[in-house]
C-alpha cells in the first residue's frame, strides 16, 4: 500500500488482493450491507499511494463489471482524500 516497487510476483498478488477488496466492497454496497463498506475503511485504503494508484489504474482498465453507482462512490471518496492531502494556502 506504500506504493513501493514490488517484484513481479508480489505486484500480481497485490493487484489480486486489491481486486478482491474492491469487488467485496462493490458487492456489499450493491446488496446494501453498508457495515462492510464504510467511508472510513475506503478512505484509509485510498489514502495510501498503493491503494489510490490501484484504483486509478483499475478505473481505466478493469471496472466493466462494477456498478456505476459504486464507481462514483469510490471516486468521491478519492477526491475527498486527495483534497485533504493538498497543501492549503495560508
Amino acid at each position: 500500500l506504500k506504493g513501493e516497487d514490488l517484484p513481479a510476483a508480489d505486484s500480481i498478488r497485490f493487484r489480486f488482493l486489491m481486486q478482491l477488496l474492491f469487488h467485496h466492497w462493490s458487492h456489499a454496497k450493491k446488496h446494501n450491507v453498508t457495515r462492510l463498506v464504510t467511508v472510513a475503511d475506503v478512505s484509509r485504503v485510498l489514502a495510501t499511494r498503493g491503494g489510490a494508484s490501484y484504483w486509478k489504474r483499475a478505473r481505466q482498465e478493469e471496472l466493466s463489471e462494477m456498478d456505476a453507482e459504486f464507481i462514483q462512490f469510490i471516486d468521491a471518496i478519492l477526491a475527498d482524500v486527495e483534497a485533504l492531502k493538498e497543501p492549503h494556502a495560508a
